[in-house]
């Protein structure tokens, strides 16, 4: 069986009922397609705002070079004890282990809210069956983007451990 393939002309005229399985999936695609990869200065930069904006009110009325020091001795402080060194010999599951502790406002608590503050940073919809991997991997996630933004920011360097 052949279909008729769809022009963008066809997009722009279909009215509500009248999509044909070829109109969907490009509707679809065209929807998802405009999500920020996680690598695009944007991301980083969406990435970046909501860390800054959601740090403590303590530090309000710094710079945000002076946040992220902050944000980085408090983590580093936390994070790098010992103990916790050798149960997490990794640097970024120690990072994530802790986050995943709420210990900063930029870290969400329920599916929803992950969900949420996920499709704010990629400027896009999640389709339903990717939600259940982005709440399972979210505190890995911040972690990894965390450590980068710091390092890269500031130049302080989590590896050392």
């Amino acid at each position: 069986m052949k279909t008729k393939s769809c022009n963008t002309d066809e997009l722009r005229t279909a009215k509500q009922g009248e999509y044909s399985p070829c109109l969907l999936l490009k509707i679809i695609l065209i929807k998802f397609k405009k999500m920020l990869k996680t690598n695009t200065n944007k991301f980083k930069l969406n990435f970046k705002n909501e860390i800054l904006a959601d740090i403590n009110e303590d530090v309000d009325h710094l710079s945000d070079s002076d946040k992220l020091h902050y944000l980085a001795e408090t983590i580093e402080r936390q994070i790098n004890y010992p103990n916790n060194l050798k149960r997490y010999p990794n640097t970024q599951e120690r990072l994530a282990d802790y986050l995943s502790g709420l210990a900063f406002n930029f870290c969400e608590a329920y599916p929803d809210q992950i969900i949420k503050q996920a499709e704010r940073l990629v400027e896009g919809k999640f389709p339903e069956k990717k939600k259940s991997q982005i709440i399972e991997n979210y505190f890995l996630f911040m972690a990894g983007h965390l450590m980068r933004l710091i390092e890269k920011e500031i130049n302080i360097n989590f590896h050392k451990y």
